[in-house]
């Protein structure tokens, strides 16, 4: 209303500032929601390859005017079924990738996914990116909810991530050193119930 009624020049930067801040308050108050609403995860049997497949592919539409290089080592998931639910993996994996490209902050960078089933039993999905890494001061605190060194991050993001893979009886691990980018480690049972 201000906007609309306004002919006063002065005020227009306040009213972009007052904008600005509306659409951060309601980045915040989505993520919480989500957050406050996670549900239990409704399993099906799923190809991992092809959800991991699509998360990539979403990601790099989404960061395409980048010049960053992605690269795929994920084949030997291509005939694997595991028992997730695809929101939530869709959810986790898209996440992750989204803060390897947030990471690279400009300069040209390299992700790679790396996928593979171990012992039969357990799919290792690594995310591996050289961006700026996380200070080791930070690591023990990257799950936490509200914790954030992104201007703008609402510190949702990781700990949804973590709560996401504990329902799928899962791990999740973040090795890292500043300056020399970070490796996001999943590990996922293919099976929902031991």
């Amino acid at each position: 209303n201000i906007k609309k009624k306004s002919n006063d020049p002065t005020l227009k930067d306040n009213i972009k500032s007052i904008e600005r801040k509306l659409l951060d308050s309601e980045a915040i108050i989505d993520s919480l929601l989500k957050y406050a609403r996670i549900k239990a995860p409704a399993f099906e049997k799923e190809r991992i390859y092809e959800i991991l497949n699509d998360c990539v592919e979403t990601t790099e539409k989404r960061f395409r005017k980048r010049k960053d290089i992605i690269s795929r080592y994920y084949s030997s998931l291509k005939n694997v079924l595991a028992e997730v639910d695809q929101l939530q993996i869709k959810q986790i994996f898209t996440n992750l990738l989204c803060n390897s490209y947030q990471s690279l902050k400009g300069k040209k960078g390299t992700i790679s996914v790396e996928g593979s089933l171990i012992k039969g039993q357990t799919i290792e999905v690594k995310i591996k990116d050289n961006g700026s890494g996380i200070p080791s001061q930070f690591l023990n605190k990257v799950f936490d909810p509200f914790f954030t060194r992104k201007s703008g991050g609402t510190g949702l993001g990781l700990a949804v991530c973590k709560q996401l893979i504990e329902l799928h009886r899962g791990e999740i691990q973040i090795d890292s050193q500043q300056g020399k980018g970070a490796t996001v480690t999943v590990k996922l049972p293919i099976k929902s119930k031991k």
